[in-house]
């Protein structure tokens, strides 16, 4: 299932728009509290990081940081969900063809293009995962959040819809370093 808004800037826009729901709304309030400011998750090499990502636009700028030297892509769809299957397949090197949930496809010259496509058609893909994989490097995320998969925050609530987990060395892990400086965060 699709989900049509999963930012809260989106559903309010929908709901300005619905002429029924807007005539039966006196106000709209919205509330940041500090506890669901850290919505991010990352294990970086074993360290743990709580950074808030309220644009979310970390998945994108970590997706093309790494696309460019990855050797895999893997998703927990074939592409069919998103009629991206047929495009995909010529790239599928993944080893259960018959039930997996999660499907790896080459990254090459040629697969690229199509796998760019595939993550911008996903990024609203409700419980989207995706990992890239190189020779010095491992980019898996996950989204968690409906309230069944929400993780722990830094103060022990659930307030976790992003979960990274990298691991990373030499020059990349330097990149990473320094785009995750651009977020308020916590180390653990």
């Amino acid at each position: 299932m699709r989900r049509e808004q999963y930012k809260i800037k989106e559903f309010i826009e929908t709901i300005l728009k619905n002429n029924f729901l807007k005539d039966k709304l006196k106000e709209i309030r919205c509330t940041i509290s500090n506890e669901k400011k850290y919505n991010t998750k990352i294990e970086l090499n074993g360290q743990t990081i709580f950074l808030a990502d309220s644009s979310g636009e970390l998945e994108k700028k970590l997706f093309y940081l790494f696309i460019n030297k990855a050797d895999q892509f893997s998703l927990n769809d074939s592409g069919k969900d998103r009629g991206l299957r047929i495009e995909l397949h010529p790239f599928d090197i993944s080893s259960d063809k018959e039930t997996g949930h999660e499907w790896t496809f080459k990254v090459n010259k040629k697969s690229k293009e199509v796998i760019i496509k595939t993550f911008k058609s996903y990024r609203t893909y409700p419980h989207l995962r995706w990992a890239l994989i190189g020779k010095s490097f491992f980019v898996d995320y996950k989204e968690c959040g409906d309230d069944a998969w929400l993780m722990d925050g830094p103060n022990g609530k659930e307030t976790v819809n992003n979960f990274f987990k990298i691991t990373v060395k030499n020059e990349a892990l330097k990149m990473i370093l320094a785009i995750l400086k651009l977020y308020p965060q916590i180390i653990k």
